[in-house]
């Protein structure tokens, strides 16, 4: 016998041989068997067969699985005999998996795991030979990776954010990738390719964050997950500043916010000066400050909100709380003169007797200026100057304001004999266009109904010069009152014509020639442009906005791109009397500081806004505590120092008073006045006047544009600048006419260089009632041709328009108001307009290449609504 390995071979020696057992190797059997019988052995027979090697299946143990990851394994048989059939038996929890084949050659695993376990089966070969032994296969499926957080919370602008993501689970290592981020503004999310991810950081953005985690383990990668959660607005407080105080006036003003997730509370802390005042609301939604200051300083306090999020940043609040400011003295009054008259040529003593007449600046015969001997309370003894033969007022100005025109004040000029042959030309100081007859003295005139002009409108393309129409008398000399009343003065009855506007009747004689002026300021050559322009010439980088009567009390300084530098109320937010605007650096800081003045319907009052604080340098009230017709605010360097002055004149029912202020004092919170006076030759007129500063003439000093107001013609005064700084106004040239003599809606006026030729030009505007037209002129040239013109439509100053063009919208019949900015950063000065009231809140821009590129139709550079669906007007500044 040969390789009976597993086998045994019995019964020799009997009648049969046995082959029994199970093979154990493979190989071949041999064996012989020899028979014998009683008549002896015969021959032996050989046996010989092959044992073939058992079947093997490819896989002798399988590998782990893990929930959630594809899992797929396959089991063949090799070896035996003949074909090869496998059976499945003794499955346990393969779920999520599919066991499949059983009967065929291969045995297959597939599926994801849904559930941890161990999953056994058994696997049985057979072949042509039989059935062999099975195989047990027995695996684990672990638990998949698990992420820390299924969900992240919600973030807010402002809040600082943290949160961390890792993995649990799995097999072996893990690491965490992260992709499809969107929006993390102000967020990093970190740790990808790590087994920990991280957000931190404070959002700067509103918005929804998104991103997937995607999780790898030592059996593979799992399926990611996005994660995806809201940044919500911060809390917004509804106070950005508080407004100032005073000292025993009521004080009230809530502080909310709003945004943020959830229910907002808000805590005050940090309090300083609240003297008088107080601060409640403190852990509730609403912080109020109420109470009555008992004491000036500056009141603070810090205000931090929470909400559903956190805790966001405090907003620390100051205001100013003033001192009282104190009643002014009541304005002088005059009860009797004595003598109540004397001889035209002056000189006379006259004996003033009223009350309130102490620290007078002025007592005016008429137009003229008295010399004051003395003055007490009750007594002024002055001399009369000269005057023309008639009645005229005595009044007298004191730091309080001006008397009113009573009859116990009438003065009476007593012609003397004449030393030499009257004049053939008009008095010094007459009226700017006269009534076509002469007034009684002593008897009130009546004013007549308004009639408006007969073509208020200028055509829609800018007209060709019209035939100069001859007014019915000739326009005034150019030397003004020496000086004016401190405050407009309230005529006991209105005139019955007002002097400053011609009336539209042709006269019935030829009107006698123009006047020269006395003594004329002779042209200069126009100065040398300078390297880089200056605010005085292009105007600032900002520009303000207010409202008309009606509107909010809220002033907005916008940016050159439209942006909001800040807003303002510098009056309360619920004062609606309009706000007139300018801009300017009176401190110094290097942020223009704003001005505000109001409008009519309220004391008159200016305040000084610094730029950068937003809180007052100054409050001042530049006429009588009685007069409420409102101001009008400008600025220019009149004194030379480099620093920006302040003109304010008064608006309806007011004199054509102009009053300067010294910029730089403003800066430090003084008053300083330079000058004042009557600014339109008619100190009878009370439509008010409108101004502005432009060095004309070179010298440099601002020289000051004055034009008539409301119900005056459009006529423009130019006077030196240097001679207003020292309070002797003088003027560079004859009054002229911006727009046609008939027209009685004034003008509105700035200048700025447009061209970038290094000179400012003059910019006239419409008045209330006018189509919004725009004309722009070079001073220089009218400068140059002083004397030979009335109006700027004279062919004698036809190559001065710089342009001539209707501004916003053409159809527009309220005039336009004006302001230049340098919303370019260049040489040149942008023009900004706004409507005029009844035509909205519409603020237009030109930058003064496009207004250069087309002078007659320039492209608007942007427009914006400065208060939606109000319709009263808006002014800039």
């Amino acid at each position: 016998m040969t390789n009976p390995t597993g086998l045994t071979i019995s019964g020799s020696g009997t009648g049969s041989i046995t082959l029994s057992g199970t093979p154990t190797g493979a190989g071949t059997v041999t064996f012989t068997v020899t028979p014998t019988d009683a008549i002896g052995t015969g021959a032996g027979t050989t046996y010989s067969f092959v044992v073939n090697s058992g079947v093997a299946l490819s896989a002798s143990t399988l590998p782990a699985g893990e929930v959630g990851l594809a899992y797929t394994q396959s089991i063949t048989g090799t070896g035996g005999s003949g074909a090869i059939t496998l059976a499945v038996s003794g499955v346990t929890n393969p779920t999520g998996l599919t066991i499949a084949g059983s009967g065929t050659g291969t045995i297959s695993l597939t599926g994801t795991p849904t559930t941890a376990g161990t999953v056994t089966f058994t696997v049985t070969p057979t072949d042509a030979i039989g059935t062999g032994a099975g195989t047990t296969y027995s695996f684990v499926v672990s638990p998949g990776v698990a992420l820390s957080a299924s969900t992240l919370p919600a973030g807010e602008v402002g809040l600082a954010y943290t949160q961390l993501i890792t993995g649990t689970g799995g097999s072996g290592a893990i690491t965490l990738a992260v992709s499809g981020v969107t929006n993390p503004t102000g967020l990093t999310i970190a740790g990808s390719g790590t087994g920990t991810i991280s957000l931190t950081g404070t959002p700067t953005t509103a918005g929804t964050v998104t991103f997937t985690v995607t999780p790898t383990d030592a059996i593979g990668t799992g399926a990611g997950t996005t994660y995806s959660f809201v940044v919500s607005p911060g809390v917004a407080l509804s106070a950005s500043t508080l407004p100032a105080g005073e000292v025993g006036l009521a004080y009230t003003q809530s502080i909310t916010g709003t945004g943020g997730s959830g229910a907002i509370t808000l805590a005050v802390s940090g309090m300083t000066n609240p003297t008088g005042l107080t601060i409640s609301g403190s852990g509730t939604g609403s912080i109020t400050l109420s109470g009555t200051p008992t004491g000036a300083g500056t009141v603070t306090f810090t205000v931090t909100p929470t909400d559903a999020v956190g805790t966001g940043a405090g907003t620390t609040y100051s205001f100013a709380v003033n001192p009282t400011v104190p009643s002014s003295p009541p304005a002088p009054t005059v009860t009797a003169l004595s003598p109540a008259a004397g001889p035209a040529s002056g000189g006379t003593t006259v004996t003033i007797v009223g009350t309130n007449l102490n620290g007078a600046t002025a007592v005016m015969f008429g137009g003229a200026l008295g010399a004051i001997i003395s003055d007490t309370p009750t007594q002024i003894e002055a001399t009369s100057p000269a005057g023309d033969t008639g009645v005229i007022d005595v009044w007298v100005t004191t730091p309080s304001g001006s008397s009113s025109l009573v009859s116990a004040d009438r003065y009476t000029y007593i012609a003397a004999s004449p030393v030499s042959p009257p004049p053939t030309a008009p008095p010094v100081v007459p009226p700017v266009v006269p009534p076509t007859s002469p007034l009684p003295p002593t008897v009130p005139p009546v004013a007549p109904p308004v009639v408006p002009p007969t073509s208020p409108l200028p055509p829609v393309v800018p007209p060709v010069a019209p035939p100069v129409v001859p007014p019915t008398s000739p326009l005034p000399p150019t030397v003004p009152p020496v000086v004016p009343p401190v405050t407009p003065l309230p005529p006991t009855v209105p005139p019955a014509v007002p002097p400053v506007t011609p009336p539209v009747v042709p006269p019935t004689s030829p009107a006698p020639p123009v006047v020269p002026p006395t003594s004329p300021v002779p042209p200069t050559v126009p100065p040398v442009p300078p390297v880089n322009p200056t605010p005085l010439l292009v105007g600032y980088s900002q520009f303000a906005t207010a409202t008309d009567v009606g509107g909010t009390g809220t002033v907005t300084v916008y940016n050159a791109d439209q942006s909001v530098a800040y807003t303002a109320t510098p009056f309360g937010a619920s004062f609606t009397a309009g706000v007139r605007v300018a801009i300017a650096d009176f401190s110094g800081g290097g942020v223009p500081d704003l001005v505000a003045g109001t409008g009519p319907g309220a004391t008159n009052q200016i305040t000084v806004l610094d730029g950068k604080s937003h809180q007052p340098l100054v409050t001042f009230s530049p006429f009588e505590s009685t007069f409420t017709g409102g101001v009008f605010v400008t600025v220019g360097d009149v004194n030379g120092d480099g620093v920006p002055d302040l003109i304010v004149t008064p608006d309806q029912t007011g004199g054509p008073i102009v009053a300067v202020y010294d910029g730089a004092s403003l800066g430090q919170g003084h008053v300083v006045q330079l000058a004042r006076f009557f600014g339109i030759n008619d100190p009878n007129f009370r439509g008010g006047a409108r101004t502005a500063v432009a060095d004309i003439n070179g010298d440099g000093y601002g020289d000051l544009i004055v034009s008539a107001g409301v119900g005056g013609g459009p006529r423009i005064a130019i006077y030196n600048g240097k001679s207003v700084a020292t309070n002797t106004p003088t003027e560079l040239m004859p009054d002229f006419f911006a727009f046609e003599s008939s027209l009685r809606n004034g003008a509105y006026v700035t200048a700025g260089d447009l061209t970038g030729k290094g000179y400012a030009d003059l910019i006239f505007g419409a008045g209330p009632g006018g189509g919004p037209r725009v004309l722009a002129v070079d001073g220089a040239q009218l400068l140059s041709a002083a004397g030979s013109f009335q109006s700027l439509s004279d062919a004698s100053v036809s190559g001065a328009t710089v342009a001539d063009f209707f501004a916003g919208d053409p159809s527009n019949r309220d005039g336009v108001r004006l302001a230049v900015a340098d919303l370019d950063g260049s040489n040149q000065a942008s023009l900004v307009v706004g409507s005029g009231q009844g035509a909205g809140a519409t603020v237009t821009a030109y930058t003064g290449k496009a207004i250069v590129a087309n002078p007659e139709a320039p492209a608007a550079d942007f427009s914006l609504d400065a208060l939606p669906a109000f319709q009263g007007g808006v002014f800039v500044g």
